[in-house]
């Protein structure tokens, strides 16, 4: 059993579904008048000139509109209630009730495989059991694969701002005194023209070649 829906359009109610073959429906829009019944290809409009002939104060109607089409009913007053059930074709041994949909379900228990079929409302139910084998030994490890390429060197970072200065550090010690530089005892002194040459004697015995030039008058 489904329910249909109308929706209000241009003054009137109107409702649009896919046929599912044979069925009963039934309209309630609390009125007599006539209601307008049409049936129509997908993407497509229904023909005025097509409606589909049925009592004129109907509210309970059998329809046998091909399975796929489009079937369009039209109410001048609002609908309270539209109710379609679909009625199964009968079949040699069978019990007419029309097979809408289908589910699966699948448990996971270990054991000897099985199904179990059952039908309700419409819908053929498989209750799948035992379909999980039983766990399998550990494979053995797979060979390393290789080292991937190494990567390209990233972009340097920009320098860090500059610390700050640190504390002054301690003075150090003073150094040793240095020894006392050697003094000229005596001197050796040879005026030749204007070249002067000698001798100096130190006192730490040492000597040191004095050379120069001499300019009379000056």
């Amino acid at each position: 059993m489904e329910n249909i829906t109308f929706t209000q359009k241009d003054g009137v109610y109107v409702a649009d579904f896919t046929s599912k073959g044979k069925c009963v429906i039934q309209v309630d829009n609390g009125t007599t008048d006539e209601l307008l019944v049409y049936r129509y290809m997908p993407d497509m409009e229904p023909s005025a000139y097509d409606k589909l002939r049925i009592r004129k104060f109907a509210r309970v109607i059998d329809l046998d509109v091909p399975e796929g089409m489009m079937i369009r009913i039209v109410s001048k007053t609002n609908v309270k209630a539209a109710k379609m059930a679909v009625v199964g074709q009968q079949t040699p041994g069978g019990s007419g009730t029309s097979i809408t949909g289908a589910t699966a379900s699948v448990d996971a228990n270990v054991g000897t495989p099985q199904v179990e079929v059952s039908l309700q409302g419409g819908n053929l139910n498989f209750d799948f059991k035992n379909l999980k084998g039983e766990k399998g030994d550990k494979g053995d490890t797979g060979a390393q694969g290789p080292a991937g390429a190494k990567g390209e060197t990233g972009a340097t970072g920009p320098a860090g701002a500059k610390g700050e200065t640190g504390a002054t550090g301690p003075a150090g010690t003073n150094g040793a005194k240095g020894d006392t530089g050697a003094k000229i005892t005596s001197m050796e002194l040879n005026i030749n023209g204007t070249a002067i040459t000698g001798t100096a004697h130190l006192s730490d015995s040492t000597t040191a070649a004095i050379t120069g030039t001499y300019t009379a008058g000056t």
